[in-house]
């Protein structure tokens, strides 16, 4: 009875695992295929929606440009008619004549005639109605085309009998001497706009319209022109809204021209005060989605379908094989390490089954291999207690150049008074001096006492050497000001953080600072220092910063060469003297270039990849802590927006490219300006 009750427990728990994997490859290919093809929706969407807009824009372009060049060629022929030489003085009979063929070439001239000086109607021809021979001397067209000389649309109006929409058209006419003698003035029949808009196909349901700044609405699609006439829109929202659409570069929709949702785009026409809209509904630009979701709904429950069925049988050809592996693992959290699991199904499951068993035969090396690890540990643990003690001391190495720039600035104080006083100490000395002469050449004439008191002390020769005493004491005394000045100047304690200075002067105090490790030594003659400075505008900067990239540079440079001489002959370094030159420029983008060359040895590929990489240095253990690239690469490249580049091969020497903008664009420079 207990037997059967552990196989029930057992097929419950086979038959709940089931139903989990079942529902788990139902959810899978359910979300699969809802993920996938609501993106594909979406991306399709978007693209469509991207393409109708851009058609909605071409059709609105389209229109505008063709009736822009129906215009301009209607003012263009009457701009030729108006070129023609004493038109003003012709004889009526010729001027009609001239005027009727004008409107016999093309339909649009309702009306043509010719206008004085003082814009009384000369002359004017009409193949539909009777002329009106009326003076337009107090009208725009005449003000604009005789006084302003220049080409005139009018407004677009009624016509008096057939209440369509009309413009008049307006153009100078010039005598002999090329001055303004008329008008030559138009009335444009608008119906060509129909034709022009007919051409132009805006989907089912979509419709295009032509408006003014007055908003009148001039034409549209879907009316004959018979049955049109010109009508105010008296909607002053959707007039806003085609002013919105003009200026729209995304998907705009409104309440359009027959009050419903439409995605509409307006464009200008350039040589009128009119605007061409095209607007199409939503719900035609929708019916695409529309019939995707519905395919998508049909294709997600099929295989929603299908990946159920697919997800019980795979379900029930796993389950069993994954029971006896999780009795294995239960055994092995016990502690029994030599139990195996028994499958020996030719799938994934009995490889999985295979590893298993392979895993506890390897557990045992691993943990010998564990113990070995933590050995290395402990030693990667000592090798980084020793770095962090490198960096501790080169905090303190820091710590202490700080420490010197404040010595210095307190030797300065004596220096400087001890330099002061000898000018009157030497003073005095001469004064003194030339009394003793003054007196013995008054009183030669000395006791035996005085007499050798001079032989003891050799006054000739203290009288002699005494002032270049002197000259040497102010010597020493103005070099150790000017190594005084350097170090102020190198640490730049004393003065703002960020200002404008001359570099020069900070690569010239780093020479000076470094000058002893320059000289010649008994393993090596002197590294000879080439300067070939330009002209280097002041350049704002971190000074003390900057100072030190020009240490760590010059510094490895010097580094370089002392290791590349160590394997040199003297013959080898009198042929090929040690040397490091220094050329600086300015640029034509406001930049400034420090170029630092040496005569070492130079690296090869590998090196130069890892050389501001921090902690790495081909140097000696002790006496480099591969820090110092790093730390001015940072300082260039992070602090100053600049850039370094490094040119070397091996046994050609190396080159750094220091690069720096003259302006520091900072927070703290904004806020100087600023105040």
């Amino acid at each position: 009875m207990l037997l059967k009750k552990s196989k029930d427990k057992k097929n419950n728990q086979h038959t709940s695992l089931i139903t989990r994997l079942r529902l788990g490859f139902v959810l899978l290919a359910f979300s699969s295929v809802m993920l996938s093809g609501g993106i594909q929706i979406y991306l399709s969407w978007q693209q469509y929606i991207v393409q109708i807009k851009e058609l909605q824009q071409a059709r609105a372009n389209n229109a505008a440009e063709s009736i822009n060049l129906y215009l301009d060629d209607l003012q263009r022929k009457l701009g030729y008619l108006a070129r023609v030489q004493g038109l003003v003085e012709m004889d009526q009979a010729v001027q009609q004549q001239l005027l009727l063929g004008l409107t016999q070439h093309n339909d649009a001239y309702e009306y043509v005639a010719i206008a004085d000086q003082t814009g009384a109607i000369i002359t004017s021809v009409s193949p539909y109605e009777t002329v009106d021979l009326e003076s337009i001397a107090d009208t725009p067209l005449f003000n604009r085309a005789f006084k302003q000389q220049e080409d005139y649309t009018s407004p677009v109006s009624s016509h008096s009998q057939t209440l369509r929409p009309m413009t008049t058209l307006a153009t100078p006419i010039r005598d002999a001497q090329n001055n303004v003698a008329g008008v030559l003035i138009a009335d444009i029949n608008l119906s060509f706009l129909w034709f022009i808009l007919s051409q132009i196909n805006v989907g089912q349901s979509g419709y295009i319209y032509v408006v003014d700044d007055d908003q009148n609405l001039i034409t549209r699609t879907g009316i004959t022109v018979e049955n049109f006439n010109l009508q105010p829109l008296d909607n002053e929202a959707l007039f806003s809204e085609i002013e919105l659409a003009i200026q729209a570069d995304h998907l705009f929709t409104y309440q359009g021209l027959n009050t419903e949702s439409v995605l509409g785009d307006a464009t200008h026409i350039a040589s009128t005060n009119w605007y061409v809209v095209v607007e199409l509904p939503i719900t035609e630009i929708y019916q695409p989605l529309r019939r995707s979701i519905g395919v998508g709904g049909v294709v997600l429950l099929m295989i929603t379908l299908i990946g159920g069925v697919i997800g019980l049988l795979i379900a029930r050809s796993i389950v069993s094989p994954l029971q006896r592996l999780t009795n294995a693992a239960i055994a092995i959290s016990a502690g029994n390490l030599n139990t195996t699991v028994q499958v020996k199904a030719k799938n994934e499951l009995g490889v999985l089954a295979q590893a298993f068993n392979q895993m506890i035969q390897q557990v045992q090396d691993l943990l010998k291999v564990a113990k070995l690890e933590r050995k290395n540990a402990e030693q990667a643990l000592h090798n980084f207690q020793q770095a962090q003690s490198q960096l501790i001391q080169s905090e303190k190495m820091s710590s202490l150049g700080q420490l010197v720039a404040g010595v210095a600035h307190e030797i300065n104080n004596p220096v400087n008074f001890i330099y002061g006083n000898l000018v009157h100490a030497q003073g005095y000395t001469n004064d003194l001096l030339d009394l003793i002469t003054l007196y013995q050449e008054r009183y030669p004439d000395h006791d035996l006492e005085i007499e050798n008191r001079v032989d003891e002390i050799d006054f000739e020769f203290l009288q002699e050497d005494l002032p270049k005493l002197f000259n040497s004491m102010k010597i020493g005394a103005n070099r150790i000001r000017d190594i005084v000045l350097s170090l102020r100047n190198f640490s730049r304690l004393d003065e703002a953080e960020l200002k404008a200075v001359d570099l020069h002067e900070g690569i010239d105090n780093t020479l000076l600072i470094l000058n002893n490790r320059l000289k010649a030594k008994p393993t090596r003659p002197e590294i000879k220092v080439i300067k070939n400075y330009g002209d280097l505008p002041l350049t704002e900067c971190y000074v003390g910063q900057i100072n030190q990239v020009f240490m760590n540079f010059l510094a490895n440079a010097i580094d370089a060469i002392e290791e590349y001489d160590h394997d040199r002959t003297a013959a080898e370094m009198a042929a090929h003297p040690s040397q490091i030159t220094i050329t600086t420029q300015s640029t034509a983008d406001q930049n400034v270039t420090i170029a630092i060359a040496d005569t070492g040895k130079g690296m090869n590929p590998e090196t130069r990849q890892k050389l501001f990489t921090p902690f790495f240095t081909t140097k000696p253990i002790g006496k480099g802590t591969g820090l110092g690239l790093s730390i001015s690469y940072q300082i260039v490249v992070d602090k100053h927006s600049g850039q370094i580049t490094c040119e070397s091969e091996v046994g050609a020497g190396t080159t750094f490219l220091i690069t720096l903008p003259t302006q520091l664009k900072t927070a703290e420079s904004l806020q100087g300006a600023q105040s």
